[in-house]
C-alpha cells in the first residue's frame, strides 16, 4: 500500500523513504571498509595504518577529519 511519503506495510509501516531506513552494521574489514580514505591518506604521507584506522572510525570515514584528528592527536 502507498500512503503519504511512501510505501507503508509490515516492514514499513511509517512509510519512511528507503534511503532514510536504517541500514545494517558495515561488519567488513578496516582495509576493506576505508580503502579509498586509507589510500588516501598513505598518498598525504599518513603511513600509520592502527592510526588512520582510528582516525577513520572516529571521523565516520572523512578523509578531511581524519587528518584533522591526525594531527592534532
Amino acid at each position: 500500500m502507498f500512503g503519504p511519503g511512501g510505501f507503508t506495510g509490515p516492514d514499513n509501516p511509517f512509510g519512511v523513504p528507503d534511503a532514510f531506513a536504517q541500514q545494517p552494521p558495515d561488519t567488513r574489514p578496516p582495509e576493506e571498509r576505508y580503502a579509498e580514505q586509507l589510500r588516501q591518506l598513505n598518498d598525504m604521507g599518513f603511513y600509520e595504518f592502527e592510526r588512520n584506522v582510528e582516525a577513520l572510525r572516529r571521523t565516520g570515514g572523512s578523509v578531511q577529519g581524519a587528518v584533522e584528528y591526525l594531527l592534532t592527536h
